[in-house]
């Protein structure tokens, strides 16, 4: 047991344990230097290590903490410093004070597909930029997710590199969580890129359904079933689940890349790739290609119909850009004004100049307009009810059949010559109005 009274280094006090786990405990500790608070990672070796394979692992462990160290990304967890006390390995790490995925699981349940997959996003953005800098994670679970508000963090990097050594396990048992291991791993093999994808689609897989692709009574069951079986269908998934069943396909060479995974993730998650969105703030001034020029005249592309899962990802990321979606990623690459003074880098399609009237159309079309709407409401209210009149007492009084029609005539015809009479003495008494030229 550490002592809680004692510095680690001569500069990090332990204040209290956050966390513990099969290869080590998270302290909460003070950095008496510079004052703030951070986590350290306590690396604690089994009993069954020798002295001499305890020095070898921990140099390894130290090699590859300062290389993710060098990680500089929002999705990781930034490494202070990295240390070695009392014989072991120590790691410093940022605080972050949100819950792991795991305990989000725990408390709500299986999670909406959507918020899974913004969660994938980051972790996979985070797990790409370890990649090139050569830095396996080997150990993505949903205890190494933490979240805080909307920034999603990737923690633990290079103290997995301590639990895929097989000099530290016990009985030839591999230690760590099986249920989230890659197929190729639990055969024995060395980790790799790919075999981190298959832990991050077992760890969606387990946010979203509730419980990992492979569970078992016993590390010995899981293990059989992951190296034996497929994994089971996602049933919650939804439109995550095409993208969950080609990060958990078994052969590493047939499973989904980073920048496919990416922007299926986006897809579902309703946002712009990472890559996308990086390619987008990289361009500071507007492009005034004839491509570009206009949204409505982006040619369209007939490959981008093309399903995410089964496509040819040789297209360059500019061929990307221009073709995927025109209207709506053409004003994020413009990056220009959207105004009616400048239509062309506008997120609509501009309007089409409006056709102006002059003064004599326009009143000849009032003039018909009114005499239709006139000409209908005086038939509807004044010689249907006539007519209607006549109709009524033509049985009794015969003489109405040939003289009834001529009646309604009448009536109709001083109807309307009164009413047009009105009408010109009215605009007789009104003063005429300069047209404004429109």
């Amino acid at each position: 047991m550490v002592d809680r009274t004692r510095h680690i280094a001569d500069r990090y006090r332990l204040a209290e344990c956050i966390g513990e786990g099969g290869m080590g405990r998270v302290w909460r500790a003070r950095d008496e230097v510079l004052r703030r608070d951070v986590a350290v990672k306590e690396i604690i070796f089994p009993a069954e290590v020798s002295g001499d394979e305890r020095r070898q692992a921990g140099a390894r462990f130290l090699r590859e903490a300062r290389a993710a160290a060098r990680l500089n990304h929002p999705a990781v967890v930034t490494v202070h410093d990295v240390i070695e006390h009392d014989g072991r390995p120590w790691i410093v790490m940022e605080l972050i004070p949100g819950r792991s995925l795991a305990d989000l699981m725990q408390a709500d349940g299986p999670l909406p597909p959507r918020r899974v997959a913004r969660i994938g996003v980051d972790v996979l953005a985070a797990l790409t930029a370890a990649h090139k800098m050569g830095v396996v994670h080997r150990d993505v679970k949903p205890s190494n997710v933490l979240i805080h508000g909307d920034r999603v963090v990737l923690t633990d990097f290079g103290a997995a590199a301590i639990q895929s050594d097989p000099r530290l396990t016990s009985s030839g048992m591999l230690l760590g969580t099986p249920a989230y291991l890659a197929p190729e791993r639990a055969r024995g093999e060395a980790a790799r890129a790919e075999s981190d994808l298959w832990s991050l689609g077992a760890t969606l897989y387990a946010a979203v359904e509730g419980h990992p692709p492979y569970d078992g009574d016993n590390p010995h069951a899981v293990l059989y079933a992951l190296v034996t079986r497929e994994p089971r269908s996602p049933v919650r998934a939804g439109p995550l689940a095409p993208v969950l069943m080609g990060l958990l396909h078994h052969d590493p060479s047939k499973r989904l890349g980073p920048q496919l995974a990416a922007d299926a993730l986006s897809r579902v998650a309703g946002i712009l790739p990472p890559w996308k969105q990086s390619a987008a703030s990289a361009v500071d001034e507007p492009v005034a290609s004839p491509e570009l020029t206009h949204p409505a005249t982006v040619p369209s592309d007939s490959h981008h119909s093309r399903d995410v899962l089964s496509g040819n990802s040789g297209h360059s990321q500019a061929r990307e850009i221009m073709t995927q979606d025109p209207l709506a990623l053409a004003p994020l690459v413009l990056r220009g004004p959207a105004s009616p003074e400048n239509p062309q880098y506008s997120s609509h399609r501009p309007e089409l100049p409006k056709r102006r009237l002059t003064p004599a159309k326009r009143e000849r079309g009032d003039r018909i307009g009114f005499t239709l709407g006139f000409v209908a409401l005086s038939l509807m209210f004044v010689a249907a009810p006539a007519m209607g009149i006549v109709l009524v007492n033509a049985p009794s009084h015969p003489w109405l059949w040939t003289v009834g029609p001529w009646i309604t005539a009448a009536v109709y015809g001083i109807f309307v010559a009164g009413f047009v009479a009105v009408r010109m003495t009215i605009r007789r008494r009104r003063p005429k109005r300069a047209h404004n030229g429109r």
